[in-house]
This record gives structure tokens, sequence and C-alpha cells, in this order.
């Protein structure tokens, strides 16, 4: 079984098709907008048969956070509801770690994303998990999985954000991370094919 853990970014709508077709082809998919509590997204995930679940970072204490970044993850809610069936679509903020003056903490939705999948990926070692980053106007393509390729996908002007949340989830255990444009046609899958750079393990060593 693979997982899919998908970081919106600017595209929304468009990915209501890339999820069906993954839940078809019996994938497990998470999904991170960064669009806090957008029903909307839920309820056209619901229209095209696929089952969405809209979770903020705070119900079921789904999300512990810092402003260091996402402390925890409640693994246990998200492998339930994905045994399910169902399609988490996470967004909003964390629950902020006991002793804080704030109630909650706002996250970047890249930084969610990779806490998401590497708290899988350490759940379950034999899974596959991919991360998917989605922003706009990303053109590079191809696979890295060499450090002297990663430095190099740095010095292109890569998004500093995504590849430190490439990094972070590629050290828990994810097998591959994969940056694609979001303003394109099907982004999720344009990005799994041929218009995405695919990061995997070999680039952090």
């Amino acid at each position: 079984m693979v997982t899919v853990v998908a970081s919106l970014g600017s595209a929304s709508r468009e990915v209501v098709t890339d999820v069906a077709h993954l839940v078809v082809n019996d994938e497990d998919v998470v999904v991170v907008d960064g669009h806090d509590g957008d029903a909307s997204l839920v309820g056209e995930m619901q229209a095209s048969g696929v089952a969405g679940v809209g979770l903020s970072g705070i119900d079921g204490k789904l999300l512990l956070g810092s402003d260091a970044g996402v402390e925890s993850v409640n693994v246990d809610l998200l492998e339930t509801l994905l045994d399910d069936g169902y399609v988490p679509v996470v967004s909003g903020p964390a629950l902020a770690e006991v002793g804080s003056d704030d109630e909650r903490v706002h996250l970047a939705a890249t930084e969610v994303a990779s806490a998401v999948a590497g708290a899988l990926a350490v759940c379950d070692p034999e899974a596959e998990v991919d991360l998917v980053l989605l922003s706009d106007g990303h053109t590079a393509a191809g696979t890295v999985d060499t450090a002297d390729g990663f430095d190099a996908l740095r010095e292109t002007g890569a998004d500093d954000h995504e590849l430190a949340a490439a990094e972070t989830a590629l050290a828990s255990g994810v097998d591959r991370v994969v940056i694609g444009d979001a303003t394109l046609g099907d982004p999720i899958i344009a990005a799994c094919g041929n218009h995405g750079t695919h990061i995997v393990g070999g680039a952090l060593s």
C-alpha cells in the first residue's frame, strides 16, 4: 500500500480528480490544505465519490506544535481514518504545547505535510510513503538521488521551505519527496509523473 501526503499550495480544486484517481488505485491519501477550514474542498471531494473528511490540527489533538514547528502527530487518528476509507484533509493551526501562552500555533502547510508524512513512515516502516509538495511555477523535473544533486537543486532557486521539508521527511523514512507545479492540470499526477522533481533518500548522503 502506498500513502501519498500532498501539500496543495495554490492548487485546491484542481486536485480533486487526482485524489479520486489515487483512491481508485488503492492508494491512501492525506491532503494538507493551507486554507483554514476550507469545507468546500471536502464537499467537492465527496461530490466526486471521495470520502474526504476535514480536520484542523486541533481536532482530536491531531497536531501538537510550537514556534519551533510540529512537535507530534496523532498518527493513530490518521490511520484510523485511512483504514476506514477516508481521505483526511488537514488544515488550520496546531494545538500549542501545554504551558504555552497561546492555545494554537499556525504552521506552514509544507511543514505540516512533511511532519505527517514522516510520522506515517515511522509508524509503519514497511509501508511506502510519498510526500508531494506543490507550489506555483516549479519547473525543474527529474530525479535527485545524490547530495550533489540536492545542492544543485538548491542553487536553481528551489524554495528553501520545500527543501527543508523534503530533508525532514526523508530523514524520517519517507520514500520519496516530489516537488511539482501547482498550476498544472492534475498537478499531483503530473508531479508524480514526468513534470516534477523526485527527491529520494540518496540525496541526504
